[in-house]
């Protein structure tokens, strides 16, 4: 008998596929919490789209030092990239906005709009909140 490939929870899976194929006229940020091999993940679920959109925006602003005619360049490469990338459906990856990593006496002292993706596959489990405190 041949062994079936772990997909992922099919509910997480659906989610994160629903978020991905809006329109682009469209936003959804669906407040979510994972557990990945042992770690408390919070933040914002969001699309593939948008989460490689404001990638390519940190990409671009590492070279704001970079004369204007070079920043162009990286930023129409970096762009061209991601929007390569768009083409292929892709429901492998969850990705999340205002991302924290929950320890058990604190959130991450991270930014605000710190970016992850992760494995679907790698999610061990979830609940459809964003952890905002820890109190012990």
């Amino acid at each position: 008998m041949a062994e079936s490939k772990y997909d992922g929870d099919w509910i997480l899976r659906r989610l994160a596929g629903m978020v991905n194929r809006l329109p682009d006229t469209m936003r959804m940020e669906v407040p979510i919490t994972l557990t990945v091999q042992g770690l408390v993940i919070a933040g914002l679920l969001v699309s593939r789209r948008e989460y490689h959109q404001e990638t390519a925006r940190q990409i671009s602003d590492w070279f704001q030092g970079f004369q204007e005619d070079q920043q162009s360049r990286i930023r129409r490469e970096v762009q061209q990239t991601f929007d390569e990338s768009l083409k292929t459906p892709e429901d492998d990856y969850i990705h999340l906005r205002a991302a924290r990593i929950c320890y058990p006496s604190s959130l991450s002292p991270m930014q605000v709009d710190v970016l992850w993706r992760g494995k679907i596959t790698s999610v061990d489990g979830f609940w459809l909140a964003e952890v905002t405190e820890v109190k012990l």
